[in-house]
């Protein structure tokens, strides 16, 4: 992965989904028919992931999807490094609507 990468986020991963919800503070919950994860809030506001062509769509309080699309990738990238041998270090402004900085840190040996 170059210096200073983007990463663009498609939902896909159902299981990620579902921890980047119950990380946030969500009740999460996935429905008995279709591919449907429904994330609730501590207010009862809720937001619904549908997935359809492999990806998630999200209604309802959209307003969290930011957030949620934020820590999917987090989570995302936290796999990825771990499965090639980085470790992280997080930087920048850790607030939930804010950018966030991750720096992969190659602690391999030879």
């Amino acid at each position: 992965m170059p210096c200073f990468s983007t990463i663009k986020t498609k939902l896909t991963d159902g299981a990620r989904l579902i921890d980047a919800l119950r990380s946030l503070g969500f009740n999460p919950e996935k429905r008995a028919y279709g591919d449907v994860i429904r994330g609730t809030d501590k207010r009862g506001l809720g937001i619904t992931f549908e997935k359809a062509g492999g990806t998630y769509s999200a209604r309802g309080e959209t307003q969290y999807l930011a957030a949620i699309s934020r820590k999917y990738a987090e989570l995302g990238v936290r796999e990825w490094a771990k499965r090639k041998g980085y470790s992280i270090g997080i930087g920048g402004n850790l607030e939930e609507d804010a950018p966030r900085a991750m720096t992969l840190i190659n602690r391999r040996e030879g």
